[in-house]
């Protein structure tokens, strides 16, 4: 009895470590995740992909207004130049933008959302680390 009792903890286990949410790669930069249902861009850093390609998006960004960007008072070629971080107003202008402009068809562009904010670095100069949809 306690063998099959082994085998059967053993067995579940083994299931339970191998529960993972299944990541496809839908092309054109996407990635689908189907556990939370919801698709990442696979380049984390496209802003500043898109601002070193010279981009028609990129092109087609307004100045930040520094009403809605908290007055950062940085230019589009401050954020290239500080490798395309965005602090969480530059980051909610952007998506904006991609949402005005349907950016690879989708128009529900989203921040990621943590619960516990980012303590390493100052607020100014989070990293963002992708966007998504929601389908």
């Amino acid at each position: 009895m306690d063998k099959i009792r082994l085998f059967a903890t053993v067995f579940l286990l083994s299931v339970a470590i191998n529960a993972n949410a299944a990541l496809n790669d839908l092309g054109n930069g996407l990635v689908n995740d189907t556990t939370l249902n919801i698709t990442w861009l696979q380049d984390a850093n496209m802003v500043k992909t898109l601002c070193d390609a010279n981009d028609p998006l990129w092109q087609s960004w307004p100045e930040p207004d520094p009403a809605v960007t908290n007055n950062t008072g940085r230019t589009k070629a401050q954020i290239c130049t500080d490798d395309g971080s965005l602090n969480w107003f530059e980051a909610e202008a952007w998506i904006a933008h991609l949402n005005s402009n349907s950016y690879l068809g989708y128009s529900n562009w989203r921040q990621p959302i943590t619960n516990q904010p980012d303590v390493v670095k100052p607020f100014r100069t989070t990293q963002l680390s992708g966007f998504f949809h929601f389908h």
